[in-house]
């Protein structure tokens, strides 16, 4: 099943260098995507994904660990595809800033309307059913937003936040667009 993330990549790509290839994107964000998921498995490899869910919320130390280098490997991935626009599509440093801040503010816009449309509450108590994060009756009887002290403003932050960003990512894409034969960086990029 192919992640929503990488077809937002693949539609800036796409406005960026109409007609290129996606192929070096791909190789990007499999090799990031790589790197992620070993993190997780050997997270998993030690004692199974029981033993990695207690102990990420009973160990505290666990926990920040996993955490930094969970936080490390997704910027990790955003430096990764803004060098790989550059070096495979010859964009500048700033029309790949723009590139990996229009895909974020697009991923978090996309958030909050999942969020808002069926209403905060539903959604997670929706997220909540399949996942069991908490428990199922303790979600049903105080409501999730209060037990966990969401702000019913959530929706509308994420909202806004992804509006925001996907405006100065556009702003900042924006400039020269690529032009099939067009020499870019001692290659011609040829759009195959």
């Amino acid at each position: 099943m192919r992640s929503r993330g990488t077809g937002a990549a693949r539609l800036v790509l796409w406005w960026l260098r109409p007609g290129a290839d996606a192929f070096w994107l791909w190789a990007v964000l499999g090799g990031v995507l790589l790197l992620r998921t070993l993190l997780f498995m050997g997270a998993v490899a030690l004692r199974g994904p029981g033993g990695y869910w207690f102990r990420f919320w009973v160990d505290p130390g666990v926990r920040e660990i996993y955490v930094t280098l969970a936080v490390a490997a997704f910027l990790y991935s955003l430096a990764a595809v803004m060098i790989g626009l550059a070096a495979a599509y010859g964009l500048r440093l700033r029309q790949g800033v723009g590139a990996v801040v229009l895909g974020v503010g697009g991923a978090v816009l996309g958030l909050g309307a999942l969020l808002a449309l069926p209403g905060l509450e539903r959604a997670l108590t929706t997220i909540n059913d399949q996942m069991a994060i908490v428990p199922l009756g303790l979600s049903r009887i105080l409501g999730l937003t209060f037990h966990l002290g969401v702000p019913t403003a959530l929706p509308m932050w994420l909202l806004t936040a992804g509006g925001i960003l996907g405006m100065l990512g556009v702003l900042a894409a924006a400039g020269r667009r690529w032009q099939p034969g067009v020499e870019v960086g001692g290659a011609e990029l040829d759009g195959r």
